[in-house]
């Protein structure tokens, strides 16, 4: 049955459709006209081949408008991301909202709240709190870097430790060529993890990205070609015009991906940071960013391709209000505007912290926005007029009636973190925060849940393949 997340039945526009469609032709306008550059020889020779207008001296390529359309009506409505058996399996398009883990360099010391580099306990310790939570239906990993391991080695180890101790489906990042590992390792469990390309902006794809999306290709793994703007550093400064500058860049991979294999399963990812101009930074908690993430849904729904927006982040450093709220806000009109995958699961500071205890907090977010999605349930038994018509009037009451007593768990939901005791009773329970029942949480997680997904056969199989990639690693440093 796989994991199913949550239905959108009537997600939210914030375009108009005229205003979709005008960014749509202002896309095939770019790519026509000026074009995406690809540093690979053989990926120009394939859309040379296909039909486009190939500048070799300048790696140019310019698109025409039926062939880009045609690519989009290539992709699969939904794509099947395998679990390490089939009840973990997530299928990612419309309607489902599925949620995702945040990935980042450093963990968070909550003591001290400071960032710290990830011991391999770290990385072990936070796959099983993410494996462990209802709310996080995909991993997108730990972090991307861990004490004693070289930087090249590390998405391969990182995928290591995920198979070993977690049973949900992965989206891997390939980087230094490593998806060759990568791959392999999905291969020894069955499972199929989204390959992560990313194009660079302004307009051009690196030689290792392509090498990336081809390797996956070839593995019959889907793709998920994607890209991160600046306003106003990579791209416009408006929201608009990056909007287009980012369907030309995930687009021209599309085309691509659909060319070598017709009907390749693709998910894309978009990622739009304002930039302020005042200071040269990103404001990754910035209201636009939200606003730019939901028009692009409307867009990708539109296109009727799988989603997945960004990385919900923000600009705290800490577990504060601050993150809380900007992190909320994200969640939410991502979720109501139909994206199919909303990661973030944990994050703390964009992607340069994550914590497995914010996870925890983060998992009693989804939940609560997953009950919104929900919405009113409908039915002759909800509906309850019967009950209301023989309670009538006060001194009628509805607190002893089996309705009430059958139904108000399912018609509730029942916080795991948050309080919700009278004064004198929180004081006397220690004055716990959120944070403080996120903690005792972990230590019960980390305590009692060991899922083994593997068999001894498959573990060694995974070992030897990591071993391969370390040796391949060490000789390049010499």
């Amino acid at each position: 049955m796989g994991l199913k997340g949550y239905v959108v039945k009537r997600p939210l526009d914030i375009l108009t459709e005229e205003e979709v469609k005008r960014i749509h032709y202002g896309t095939l306008e770019v790519m026509a006209k000026t074009g995406v550059v690809f540093h690979h020889k053989k990926a120009l020779e394939i859309l040379g081949d296909a039909g486009c207008d190939v500048d070799r001296e300048k790696e140019l390529v310019r698109f025409p408008n039926y062939l880009v359309e045609e690519s989009l009506r290539k992709c699969p409505r939904r794509v099947l991301l395998k679990g390490m058996t089939p009840e973990y399996d997530v299928a990612v398009g419309d309607p489902y909202v599925h949620f995702a883990s945040c990935i980042a360099m450093d963990t968070l010391d909550l003591e001290t709240m400071d960032r710290k580099i990830p011991t391999m306990q770290d990385h072990i310790n936070m796959a099983k709190v993410l494996d462990y939570l209802d709310e996080v239906h995909l991993h997108y990993g730990q972090y991307v870097r861990a004490e004693g391991v070289a930087d090249m080695c590390i998405h391969p180890q990182r995928f290591n430790i995920t198979v070993k101790h977690a049973l949900k489906p992965s989206i891997t990042a390939g980087v230094f060529g490593n998806e060759v590992w990568l791959i392999k390792m999905a291969q020894v469990v069955g499972q199929n993890p989204a390959g992560h390309a990313q194009c660079s902006p302004p307009l051009t794809w690196s030689t290792d990205k392509i090498d990336c999306m081809l390797h996956y290709i070839d593995a019959g793994f889907p793709i998920l070609p994607g890209t991160g703007l600046a306003t106003g550093m990579t791209s416009p400064v408006t929201l608009a015009g990056a909007l287009v500058q980012q369907q030309a860049e995930i687009l021209s991979g599309i085309v691509l991906a659909q060319t070598v294999k017709p009907g390749i399963g693709v998910i894309v990812k978009g990622r739009i940071e304002p930039a302020d101009m005042r200071t040269g930074m990103i404001a990754e908690g910035g209201v636009e960013k939200v606003i730019a993430d939901a028009a692009w849904n409307q867009i990708w729904r539109w296109y009727q391709v799988p989603r997945w927006h960004t990385v919900v982040s923000t600009d705290s450093k800490v577990p504060d209000y601050q993150c809380g709220m900007e992190k909320a806000l994200h969640f939410l009109l991502s979720a109501l505007t139909g994206s199919n995958i909303i990661a973030g699961i944990g994050g703390v500071y964009d992607e340069i912290t994550v914590s497995p205890v914010v996870a925890i907090m983060d998992n009693e977010l989804a939940r609560r926005i997953g009950k919104m999605i929900d919405g009113v349930n409908v039915n002759e038994e909800t509906l309850a007029v019967d009950l209301i018509n023989k309670v009538g009037p006060i001194p009628g009451q509805f607190l002893s009636t089996e309705h009430t007593r059958k139904l108000w768990k399912s018609e509730l939901l029942i916080p795991a973190l948050a309080d919700r005791m009278g004064y004198s009773e929180w004081v006397g329970g220690g004055k716990k925060t959120s944070l403080d029942y996120a903690k005792e949480k972990y230590e019960e997680i980390i305590a009692t849940y060991n899922p083994s997904p593997l068999s001894e056969d498959k573990e060694k199989a995974i070992d030897e393949i990591m071993e391969e990639a370390r040796k391949f690693y060490k000789s390049k440093e010499s």
